[in-house]
Order: structure tokens, then sequence, then C-alpha cells
């Protein structure tokens, strides 16, 4: 059903799977690549995350990760039974409050140049999001490294690859009507090769 996830993220993936090593003191250390294409690299598994996207903060909520989350951005969910530090705009957040909170880890966008602004900070920083849904359902596996959640990633994957198949077989007989899905009134729609694209063709749309 799914067609082959790019090569830039499938490499991203084969870091997140393949490349863990042990540090000197014992640790399992973690080394991704993110979306930019740059190494990121963690002694341990994050245990202090700052996330400024909200698909990214989802995805830790999804995975049973809140526990480790210290702050979120003002459009991102709340864990349940939770209050979190809200940082701002995930594209202009409080840099001062980042810093005091002391994440080993924050999850940024690919364009705003906030991962930038952290680095020279010497805070580790993984940036960009998955644009496609292969790379949404891969990329779950990368937040399992980061973590060291990966069984609660690979059942989150499971899980949703199960309701896409399902949707798709209960749409596969219909007529697919013409959508425009409009993100913002700038006006920007999502377009060809979307996640929002292909979940929209999946869902009987076109």
């Amino acid at each position: 059903m799914m067609q082959t996830v790019s090569h830039r993220f499938i490499t991203v993936v084969m870091f997140a799977l393949g490349l863990a090593t042990l540090s000197a003191h014992g640790h399992a250390q973690v080394l991704v690549t993110d979306f930019l294409g740059r190494d990121v690299s963690l002694a341990g598994p994050a245990v202090r995350i700052v996330s400024l996207m909200p698909s990214h903060t989802e995805t830790l909520l999804a995975i049973g990760a809140d526990d480790l989350l210290l702050a979120v951005d003002e459009a991102s969910p709340q864990p349940a039974g939770g209050e979190l530090p809200r940082t701002g705009s995930g594209f202009a957040p409080n840099i001062e409050l980042i810093v005091s909170l002391e994440p080993d880890l924050v999850l940024t966008d690919a364009y705003s140049g906030v991962h930038a602004q952290l680095d020279e900070l010497g805070i580790t920083t993984f940036a960009g999001t998955p644009e496609t849904l292969e790379a949404v359902l891969a990329f779950n596996a990368v937040v399992g490294v980061l973590t060291g959640r990966e069984e609660a990633a690979a059942r989150l994957t499971a899980r949703q690859e199960a309701a896409l198949e399902d949707m798709a077989q209960r749409t596969a007989v219909l007529s697919a009507p013409l959508v425009l899905v409009e993100l913002d009134p700038t006006p920007f729609a999502a377009g060809p090769g979307s996640w929002v694209d292909d979940l929209l063709r999946l869902a009987g749309g076109s």
C-alpha cells in the first residue's frame, strides 16, 4: 500500500536503528540523522525534552514519553493530567525559558533557524518534521530511539499501519471527490506528496 520511503529518510532510520554504541560509562549512545542531514548525538536516550512542534509532541505522547517532556510550544497538546510550560511559537520560542530548563534534547522545525540558535548555546537539537505518510511512520522509530522507547514506538507504528489499511479497504470501492485542504489562510494548501495528500487519497479523495 505504501510507496518506498525516500533515500534520505531511509538513512535517518538506519542511523536511528543501527548505529547505537556504548559510551565509556556503559550507557547506550544515541546517534541519529535529522531531516537537515545533521548528525544528532546523545550520551544516552533523552530524559529532558522540549518539543517545539505539535507533531513531535503528539508522537512523544503516543509512545508514553510524556514523563520526559519539560515544555512544549503554544500549539502542542498537553499531557493528560498535566500542564507543561509553554515556550511560545515553535518558530520564535522563548529561548531564555528553554535554556533555563536545561534540556538534553529540543525538537524543532527545519526552517525557522531555532535549531541554529540553540546549537550555539550548546543545546542538542533534532530539526525537521516528516513530510510524507511513509516518513511519518518511519519517524516513530527515530523518536523511539531518541527516547529509549523503541518497543512503544513499534507498537504505535503497527496500530497506525493497521488503521490505514482498514481505511484503504473501506474506501477502495468509493468514487473519489476532489478535495482542497487549506492549512492556513495565506492561502496555503496541502499538495501532492505531502502526508495530508497521502491520507486524503487513502480516505478516498483526490
